[in-house]
């Protein structure tokens, strides 16, 4: 009995898919399928090319339509002594919604040995100089209440300077949930 083996190149698409997180190998499969069976999968390509390609705000990594500060860094009623440090952008909105007054910072993901995710994967030396730019008074760890997100909080606070004037909390109250499926 022969077995269908799909093309190589529709195979590395169905890879690349799967890397993604929340997405497993058939919603991988499915994903690659519509992709290449789109009239206007160009359009879907160049708009991804697009979105690859926009900076990050200066001050918190988020993405920002120019490069520069985004509206929440130049707003000057957010209380600049209190930074929450965050995982992903999904947790924004959660986290202003709380009533929140600082500032933020977004790290786009967590340490994750498993995943290859290290800290030069998460830019954490632009973190570390904008901590040491602009040191705010509190510093809250808003990470996601997983195995790597403990991990990447309990490094940050290691590795940030003995002789900081701020102080580190990892707060259960703040715990945001996670987009990423466990």
């Amino acid at each position: 009995m022969k077995y269908y083996q799909p093309a190589a190149a529709f195979r590395r698409l169905c890879d690349a898919f799967d890397q993604m997180p929340g997405i497993g190998e058939q919603g991988a499969k499915r994903m690659a399928e519509w992709l290449m069976y789109q009239s206007d999968a160009q359009a879907f390509l160049d708009t991804l090319e697009q979105a690859a390609a926009m900076p990050l705000c200066q001050c918190c990594n988020l993405v920002v339509e120019d490069a520069g500060h985004c509206p929440l860094c130049s707003d000057p009623e957010r209380d600049a002594q209190t930074l929450a440090v965050i995982a992903e952008t999904a947790q924004l909105q959660p986290l202003l919604d709380s009533g929140f007054p600082g500032q933020v910072y977004v790290l786009h993901g967590v340490l994750s040995p498993a995943r290859r995710i290290g800290p030069s994967t998460l830019r954490l030396e632009n973190f570390f100089s904008r901590v040491q730019q602009q040191p705010p008074e509190q510093l809250l760890l808003a990470l996601t209440d997983t195995v790597e997100g403990r991990a990447t909080a309990d490094y940050i606070s290691r590795s940030l300077p003995a002789q900081r004037s701020h102080s580190l909390a990892f707060t259960e109250l703040l715990t945001l949930p996670s987009t990423e499926s466990e």
